[in-house]
């Protein structure tokens, strides 16, 4: 029970934090990828300063980043497909398991389990109105 309570508040707090987030105009984008890339310049600059680098190495020292941020890239794209990957692989598993529960039980052993599952989630949807989470915070977990 108490790794169940742990689970739904990390889950809760993971979904809070990123609701906070606003769609990213592409104004916005284009200041961060420039703001980023001075950033970068900034670090490579004191770096030069700090270790006295000579041109070879300031410029192996540009590919290097480059790679690095080419890879991170890469990485990325193949998170994004790795966890849409796992959330149809849970929608898969749970579809599995009411099928085996319906098996098992009888239908209407089986609508009462069904019953108290959706009343587990109705009591979990106020305590999240108590906490103060918001709708889309709801939505996702529900979906889970």
């Amino acid at each position: 029970m108490k790794k169940m309570v742990l689970t739904v508040m990390v889950l809760a707090m993971g979904t809070f934090a990123m609701a906070q987030k606003t769609p990213m105009t592409p104004e916005k984008k284009a200041e961060m990828l420039k703001q980023k890339e001075a950033k970068a310049q900034e670090h490579l600059a004191e770096m030069q300063k700090e270790l006295q680098l000579n041109a070879t190495q300031m410029d192996q020292l540009r590919a290097l980043h480059e790679k690095r941020r080419t890879e991170n890239k890469i990485m990325m794209e193949q998170n994004k497909d790795m966890r849409k990957m796992m959330s149809e692989n849970r929608k898969e598993k749970m579809k599995q398991r009411e099928a085996e529960m319906k098996a098992i039980l009888t239908p209407q052993q089986f609508e009462k389990w069904q019953t108290q599952r959706q009343e587990k989630r109705q009591q979990m949807k106020e305590r999240m109105d108590k906490k103060g989470f918001k709708a889309m915070d709801r939505q996702k977990l529900e979906r889970k």
